[in-house]
């Protein structure tokens, strides 16, 4: 497995990790769990643009032209609740260009920080059975970061 392209989106506002946390339906407690264990006060939220206009950001701004994904995976941390027909990512393969080749779609969401070695675990799978190229879009809610 080769890392061909890399591109990040963070946006500029933040929010409280604790209200983050209870925001996606867990506990006071895991969120103070979690402040202490990462040292983590705020985390980069999107407030005023959306998860799919997060991830065209990123998107543009990998260089992929000749080297289009023939598979996207998508993983986040924290359960993350689509209103909707499709989750962002799957409108995004469905609009993108950059995605006209993708056949395969697959979601993470290990409830841990761990999920990108999930997705990292995928994408070596992916590889072997024949898929070319591998996106990997990680992040959650608010951050968003692809590397192909």
């Amino acid at each position: 497995m080769r890392l061909v392209s890399q591109a990040h989106y963070i946006p500029d506002t933040r929010q409280s990790i604790t209200d983050a946390i209870l925001a996606n339906g867990q506990s006071i407690y895991e969120a103070k769990a979690f402040g202490r264990l990462f040292g983590f006060e705020n985390v980069a939220t999107l407030t005023d643009k959306t998860l799919t206009h997060a991830f065209e950001t990123v998107l543009d701004g990998l260089d992929i032209q000749s080297d289009l994904p023939d598979a996207v995976i998508y993983c986040h941390g924290n359960p993350v609740q689509y209103t909707g027909d499709l989750s962002p990512v799957e409108e995004l393969v469905k609009t993108h260009p950059a995605l006209k080749n993708v056949e395969h779609v697959f979601e993470l969401d290990q409830h841990t920080c761990s999920t990108l070695f999930w997705a990292l675990d995928v994408a070596q799978g992916l590889l072997r059975d024949g898929t070319k190229r591998v996106l990997i879009l990680a992040g959650a809610g608010g951050v968003g970061h692809l590397a192909v």
